[in-house]
Formats: structure tokens, C-alpha cells, sequence
């Protein structure tokens, strides 16, 4: 069916965000001067939420008539933007530094998603800041890469994270390099969702990685395809569009100007279970202003306006939201009527070990754990009260878990 624009759903600063994210090369002033100044204040809040600041003050400078914006927005874009450059430069140097040590102790580290995005493909890195640095590795070099960081003086585990091994998720602990801040993901796979296709991505990430001149320095990166497979995953399966806006500028850097075989990845991600994930994330990206989905793509899925507004929407909301629509969605799936969904809410309020190891700062098989109980009970109960008194949030819940079901579903 055709899909109807996502437009008059967002506020107008949204709009201009995810245009901008959608296609960055293109002229924005139109999306730019219909923000007034409450628009403007929103679209500094949101870029500076979502790490697309440098992509945004890019667009802000090459428009002519702004004249009456808000400068305090824009300078307040302008210098997290600045602050971005800086800081994608020194994650790029600790970077390659970290790589390279690992190397020389035996190890050869994929560096995931990001970096390989900022240094590769975006025309500049301060457009794409990093997170962190996510690397995987076979499951016993991870615990061994683990071992061998947390022992030089220069690095320490997070504060605030549960310790925890290979048992749980699909990476360890993260790890802190100490004089940069930079956060290290050590991953051992790549999906905690249940994936069950998600080994055979894990195979083609390690047989067909390709070395990265960063800084002086050769480094491990996934290959175009494989990134691009392991970013409709991140994006849809993994988050449901909850982890930003920088999915759809991503996909414009690895696709607009490249001649990939886009019919050899539509045919890849179908065999993943990523067929419905990549076709709505064309047509998201098409109904946004995107230039690089193939037109015969369009037309041919049964996609509802409102799910591609729901992502829209999911790419912007606040980390807290996201949590408390997690909750729901948890408590929905565990409980049916009001006998079963108290018994949800008891099971939602029982923590695990590993949740308890993050407030306790114990190991998660320690007795100790418990000690984070009652900072549990309270981050959980206040989540769950503000998500209850928040309507809104109920039908958010219901509307993530159908978009979820329908791209689980081909």
C-alpha cells in the first residue's frame, strides 16, 4: 500500500530533525524557518539529545534566511556541535590506541557500527559522535580482553553497571578508559533479544571484516553490507527505533552515493528475518526525504501510516519514556485481566541478579546484591507510578508491541 506521510504528527522541530537526519545534504531552510521560538528551543533540546547537533548547525549554516531565528538556540546548536568535533576527534585517537594495544596482546577486535561510520563514511566524524566503542569478539577473547584492560591502571569498570559474565546479554561490563571517558563495550554477540538468526550475522560480521586506516593505526570494521545488516537489526529488533535519529543519516552515508547491490542486501536481510525491518526502514527514510531508497521499493508493503509515526516518534522520546514504555510492555505481555496482570506487576517488581549487582556495586552472585534492594524498589515503583499517570504511554506500549509483532513477522 502507499504510505502516507509521517509529517503532521510531529512538532515542527521534530520534523526538521528527522528531515535533516534523513537527507543532511539537502537544503533545509523551509523545516528551519518554520520554528518559532519555542521550536527552536526544542530543536536545540532534541539535537543535543540525539547527538545530531553537527548535523543540524551543517544545515542551520547553509541557509540564508534565518534572520529572525533564535540566536540563543542556534549558538546553543553551534557549540555542542563544536564540543562534538572535539570530542569525535579524542574518541578517534583513544580509539585506535585501544585497538592497537589490544592487538599487540594477540587480539583482533571488530570495531561495531560507529566508528567505522564517523571515520569511513560521514564526510566528517564530528557529524557521527560515538556513544562508545563497541568491539566484538569470540567469547573467550572477550573475557580475556576484559581481563587484560581491567588490569591496566588506565581503565576501570563503569561506575553504576552490574558485574556479570558471558551468562548475560551479549556484552560484558562496560569498561571506562580513564583519562578520556571513553566507554568500551566489550561484545561477545551482538542482539539480548532473542534473535535466533542472530549467529549467522555474527559469522559474517568476523569472515568479512575489513581493516580501517584510523589515525595511523588498522583497525578491524565491519564490511558495508554487514554493517548495514547489523544497523537495521540495532534500529528495529534490538531498540524499536528508541536509540535515535542517527539510523536514518547512517543509512544515507552508507547508501547515497555508493553503488551497493541493494537487491543482494534486501535478499540478505530476508534471510536474517530482517525483510519487514529493512523495507519499513526504506520507506521511513523515503517519507522523511531520503534520496537513496530504490522507487520500486515503495508501494509494495503493507505499512499503516500510523506505524511509521510511531517510529517517528520512538526516535525522539526521552531515554525515561523509553524505560517506562518497556515496563508496560513487559507487565502487557505478562498479565491478562486483573488476577494475572498483579501477578505481572509482582514478577516485574522481582529483580535480577545482575540489576541488583548495578545498584549494590556486588557481584552478581554475591549475597551482598541485595544491599541494592531498596534503591531498586524505588527507581522501579517511581518508573512504574509516572508510567501508569501517564495515558499516553499505554497506547505508546500497544503500539510499539504491534510494530515489534508485524516485523518479527517476515
Amino acid at each position: 500500500m502507499t504510505v502516507a506521510s509521517t509529517q503532521q504528527s510531529l512538532t515542527n522541530a521534530g520534523r526538521a530533525l528527522l528531515a535533516i537526519c534523513a537527507a543532511p545534504e539537502n537544503d533545509h531552510e523551509a523545516h528551519l524557518s518554520a520554528l518559532d521560538q519555542q521550536g527552536w528551543d526544542e530543536l536545540a533540546l532534541l539535537s543535543g539529545q540525539t547527538r545530531t547537533s553537527g548535523l543540524v548547525a551543517r544545515s542551520i549554516d547553509r541557509c540564508t534566511g534565518l534572520d529572525d531565528a533564535d540566536s540563543n538556540a542556534i549558538n546553543t546548536i553551534g557549540e555542542q556541535a563544536q564540543l562534538d568535533a572535539l570530542t569525535a576527534l579524542a574518541q578517534g585517537q583513544v580509539s585506535a590506541q585501544v585497538i592497537e594495544q589490544l592487538q599487540q596482546d594477540g587480539f583482533a577486535p571488530i570495531a561495531l557500527k560507529g566508528l567505522s561510520l564517523a571515520f569511513r563514511y560521514y564526510p566528517d566524524p564530528a557529524l557521527r559522535p560515538l556513544r562508545d566503542l563497541d568491539l566484538l569478539l569470540r567469547p573467550d577473547d572477550a573475557v580475556a580482553v576484559n581481563c587484560v584492560l581491567l588490569k591496566d591502571p588506565g581503565f576501570k569498570q563503569r561506575v553504576g553497571v552490574a558485574s556479570y559474565g558471558l551468562e548475560y546479554g551479549h556484552q560484558l561490563p562496560e569498561i571506562e578508559n580513564i583519562e578520556s571517558g571513553l566507554v568500551i563495550e566489550l561484545h561477545h554477540r551482538i542482539n539480548a533479544r532473542g534473535w535466533k538468526q542472530e549467529p549467522q550475522l555474527v559469522e559474517r560480521l568476523f569472515a568479512n571484516a575489513e581493516v580501517l586506516e584510523l589515525l595511523g593505526r588498522q583497525v578491524l570494521v565491519p564490511s558495508r553490507h554487514d554493517n548495514a545488516l547489523h544497523l537495521i537489526e540495532h534500529a528495529t529488533l534490538h531498540h524499536m527505533f528508541a536509540n535515535g535519529p542517527l539510523i536514518l543519516s547512517d543509512l544515507h552515508y552508507l547508501f547515497d552515493q555508493s553503488s551497493s547491490d541493494m537487491e543482494r542486501l534486501r535478499r540478505d536481510a530476508e534471510g536474517l528475518g530482517l525483510g519487514r525491518s529493512w523495507v519499513f526502514l526504506a520507506h521511513l527514510a523515503d517519507s522523511l526525504g531520503a534520496h537513496w531508497v530504490p522507487k520500486d521499493w515503495l508501494g509494495n508493503a503493507d505499512i499503516a501510516p500510523s506505524m511509521l509515526e510511531h517510529a517517528c516518534a520512538a526516535m525522539l522520546e526521552p531515554r525515561e519514556e523509553t524505560e517506562q514504555i518497556a515496563m508496560l510492555r513487559r507487565l502487557s505481555e505478562r498479565g491478562d485481566g486483573d488476577a494475572r496482570a498483579a501477578d505481572a506487576f509482582m514478577k516485574v517488581l522481582l529483580p535480577s541478579a545482575n540489576q541488583l549487582s548495578r545498584l549494590s556495586g556486588q557481584p552478581s552472585d554475591s549475597p551482598l546484591r541485595w544491599l541494592g534492594y531498596p534503591a531498586w524498589l524505588l527507581e522501579k515503583g517511581l518508573r512504574y507510578f509516572s508510567a501508569k499517570k501517564a495515558p499516553k504511554l499505554a497506547g505508546q506500549s500497544r503500539a510499539r508491541e504491534e510494530l515489534s509483532q508485524w516485523l518479527k513477522a517476515g
